[in-house]
């Protein structure tokens, strides 16, 4: 939340990108704790493991989006878009699955 603050306040240029490598970070280690979870589990559903793929997805591009931000790599703004829609996928499961 500070960097995404400081980001907004600032014209620091390497913040935005850090905030993204923190988030994509963040992402992609709960979806190793949701991939250690659905091979634990017996009952695990469809919905679910979809979910942390959209996640994996999502967390992927957030962090390439980073790098693209410093330079690192070159921009993929297909990569971008699918991991936008990634995540309204794993928003509308997670509706899904708590009120249908």
């Amino acid at each position: 939340m500070a960097l995404f603050v400081t980001d907004l306040t600032t014209n620091t240029p390497y913040v935005g990108p850090a905030s993204d490598l923190l988030v994509a970070a963040l992402v992609l280690a709960a979806c190793v704790v949701g991939v250690q979870r659905i091979s634990r589990a017996a009952d695990a559903t469809v919905i679910t493991m979809v979910t942390v793929a959209a996640l994996a997805l999502a967390g992927v591009s957030i962090g390439y989006e980073g790098l693209a931000k410093l330079d690192v790599v070159p921009a993929i703004p297909a990569l971008e878009a699918a991991g936008s829609i990634a995540l309204l996928v794993v928003l509308g499961l997670y509706f899904y699955e708590q009120y249908a």
